[in-house]
């Protein structure tokens, strides 16, 4: 499983680098350089619904994964808003018991 989503992460990052498109407004090298393409909002949509399911996993690591996952992407596109990832992740910084990895890495990606 622990391959899987590292595979995954790996997918998801040279998606984001080499397949991904961006308004022309963008004020970052990587926006500016992609024209807006309408399948963007849809696999950004399905790697969101990924990264919830993810988050949901009991395993430490693969949260922490999935939440440095979170930070990059948004990185790359800033104007998506990630909006079903925000209470999830609000909810691993605010317990306790969690990974101090994984609640550090929510903090920073809210």
């Amino acid at each position: 499983m622990k391959h899987i989503l590292f595979s995954t992460a790996i997918a998801l990052l040279l998606f984001a680098t080499a397949g991904q498109s961006q308004d022309s407004l963008s004020t970052t090298r990587l926006e500016a350089q992609h024209q807006s393409s309408s399948s963007k909002a849809k696999r950004l949509a399905q790697f969101e619904e990924n990264l919830l399911k993810t988050l949901a996993n009991e395993n430490p690591t693969m949260q922490a994964q999935a939440v440095q996952t979170i930070r990059e992407l948004e990185q790359m596109f800033p104007k998506y808003t990630f909006k079903s990832l925000i209470a999830p992740l609000g909810v691993k910084l605010k317990d306790e018991n969690a990974d101090g990895i994984v609640r550090q890495g929510s903090a920073d990606s809210l």
